[in-house]
């Protein structure tokens, strides 16, 4: 679950990043 969570934060982190 974890893992779940941490992999969710890059990916809002990646599309904040790009917009």
């Amino acid at each position: 679950s974890s893992s779940t969570a941490f992999l969710l934060i890059i990916y809002v982190k990646t599309v904040s990043e790009k917009n």
